[in-house]
């Protein structure tokens, strides 16, 4: 069952001009011709939008302040909108990758893994909450776990590229203690 929750119809989290934005680059996004750099200018400008939303800036201030097992708990509107940011950055990342930018590549692969790692710390952790809001959250952690692990694998081979070989070590450390999480 897909329990995908569209927030960006909220008008409380995402206003019209910005999910307008959004709806245009994924349309880019979503055709094979695209040249690369478009690509790479729409993944940008969706993490840009998603990142000015107040309900984000909200979230990343609390965040910023308190640890992470004190911040509250956020509704499936807004898990959703914070994991979209999270798989913006992946993508951004992947794209600057497969583009041979390997620093832009590893700086956005960190930003999704701080991301995600936070992500699931707080907002993703099993609660006692509805059956329906239980599913989507257990959703939404498998797939941001999964994309944690493909992206501390990638910023690994980055780092190495750029010849960080100690940091590429620690985030493979990082990936092995993932893999022995269920």
């Amino acid at each position: 069952m897909n329990t995908h929750v569209d927030a960006y119809y909220d008008r409380q989290l995402v206003d019209e001009e910005t999910h307008r934005s959004i709806i245009l680059c994924k349309a880019v996004l979503d055709k094979q011709d695209s040249p690369v750099m478009t690509k790479i200018a729409c993944h940008a400008r969706i993490v840009a939008l998603l990142d000015k939303l107040p309900v984000i800036r909200a979230f990343d201030r609390t965040r910023n302040t308190q640890n992470t097992s004190d911040l509250p708990d956020c509704a499936p509107k807004m898990r959703q909108l914070l994991v979209d940011r999270c798989m913006g950055y992946f993508n951004l990342a992947c794209a600057f990758h497969g583009d041979g930018n390997v620093q832009n590549a590893a700086s956005n692969y960190q930003r999704a893994t701080t991301l995600g790692e936070t992500l699931l710390q707080s907002v993703l952790a099993p609660r006692d909450e509805p059956a329906k809001n239980a599913e989507q959250r257990s959703e939404l952690h498998s797939n941001t776990l999964t994309m944690l692990r493909v992206a501390l694998r990638s910023w690994a081979e980055v780092e190495r590229a750029i010849g960080r070989v100690t940091s590429a070590q620690r985030i493979e450390a990082r990936v092995a203690a993932l893999d022995t999480e269920p």
